[in-house]
C-alpha cells in the first residue's frame, strides 16, 4: 500500500471518500483545491529555471480548462472564480519571481515496510530538505498549529528524517463568489483618478469611500504594477518558517500510526459498505462525493 499525506487525512476524515477516490474516476474540482494544485506545479517550474511568463500562462490555462471540464465544484459563478484564481496565479507568480527559489524536484517514497510506502507530498533541494508550500486564509497561530500538526508536515518529516521550510501564501477570504485578496481585490480612491490602495500607510483599513477593483475586471492588468503596489504598502503575504528534524521518538510514532492506519484501511470493504462520516460531509467544503453517498 501507498499512503501520502493527502490520502491519509481524507481517509481519517471520511474513509467512505478514500475508498471512492481509489477506485472512481475524479469529478469536479473544489476551485481552491485546484488553485493549489496547479500554483504548486508552477512553483517547482519556476524553481526549476522556466520563465515566468511561460510557467503564468500555463497554469492559467490548465486552470481554465479544468474549470469547464470537469467543472469546478460549487454554486457561485464558475467564470467569476475562475477569473479571480487565475488573477491570483499571476500575481503570486510575479511575487515569487522576484525571490530567490532553490531548484526543487518532487520528493520520494520512502519505504516503511515491505508492503508499506510514504509518498512525500513536499518538494525537496538539493540537499535534501523539505519545502512545503501552501496557500492558507491568514498566518496566525492557529493556523500554524493545524499546518505543523498535519500529515503534510509530521507525516513528510516523519518520513524522511529531514527538515522542512513551510512557506504559506496568504490567500484571504472567499465571500459572495469573490476572492478578497490583495492578490487580486485593491481599492480605488473615490476621487484621485489612477490612486490605488491596498490599506492605509499606517496598515489600517482605508477609511471613505474607497471602492473595490478586481483584477481579472480591470482593463489595464499589470502583474508587476500590481505587486509594486503590494511591496509599496508593505503587505507581507509570504511567510517562510523553518522547521528543524523530528526526534526519534516523534518517528518512531509517526511510523507506528501509519501502520496503524494501512492495516485498517486495507480490511475496507466495498465502499457502500462503509458507513458515512457524516460531520465530514460539509466541512471544510461540501464533499465532491456527497451526490454518490445519498444516492444509496
Amino acid at each position: 500500500m501507498i499512503l501520502d499525506a493527502r490520502s491519509l487525512t481524507v481517509a481519517q476524515l471520511c474513509p467512505r471518500r478514500w475508498k471512492l477516490e481509489s477506485t472512481e474516476p475524479r469529478g469536479r474540482w473544489h476551485p481552491k483545491a485546484l488553485f493549489d494544485a496547479i500554483l504548486r506545479q508552477a512553483i517547482l517550474d519556476l524553481s526549476i529555471g522556466k520563465s515566468k511568463e511561460s510557467v503564468t500562462l500555463q497554469a492559467q490555462a490548465k486552470f481554465r480548462v479544468i474549470a469547464k471540464s470537469p467543472g469546478l465544484d460549487t454554486l457561485a459563478d464558475p467564470w467569476t472564480i475562475a477569473g479571480d484564481y487565475c488573477a491570483c496565479l499571476e500575481t503570486i507568480l510575479e511575487a515569487l519571481s522576484r525571490q530567490t527559489l532553490l531548484p526543487l524536484q518532487i520528493g520520494q517514497a520512502v519505504k516503511l515496510d515491505k508492503n508499506l510506502d510514504w509518498r512525500v507530498s513536499a518538494f525537496q533541494d538539493d540537499s535534501g530538505e523539505l519545502h512545503r508550500w501552501a496557500t492558507v486564509e491568514r498566518v496566525d497561530a492557529d493556523t500554524l498549529a493545524r499546518e505543523l500538526h498535519s500529515w503534510h508536515v509530521f507525516g513528510d518529516m516523519g518520513a524522511t528524517g529531514a527538515p522542512m521550510t513551510l512557506h504559506l501564501i496568504e490567500l484571504g477570504t472567499m465571500r459572495a463568489g469573490r476572492r478578497h485578496s490583495p492578490w487580486c481585490k485593491i481599492f480605488k480612491h473615490p476621487v484621485v483618478a489612477g490612486h490605488f490602495r491596498f490599506r492605509a500607510r499606517t496598515g489600517a483599513k482605508l477609511a471613505g469611500a474607497w471602492k473595490p477593483v478586481w483584477y481579472a475586471d480591470s482593463s489595464s492588468q499589470d502583474p508587476e504594477k500590481w505587486v509594486n503596489l503590494i511591496e509599496s504598502d508593505k503587505l507581507t503575504l509570504i511567510h517562510h518558517i523553518p522547521c528543524k528534524p523530528l526526534n526519534e521518538r516523534a518517528r518512531e510514532s509517526f511510523k507506528w500510526q501509519v501502520r496503524a492506519e494501512a492495516k485498517r484501511l486495507a480490511s475496507l470493504g466495498d465502499w457502500s459498505e462503509i458507513p458515512m462520516s457524516r460531520p465530514a460531509c460539509d466541512a471544510p467544503y461540501v464533499c465532491p462525493w456527497q451526490s454518490r453517498c445519498f444516492s444509496l
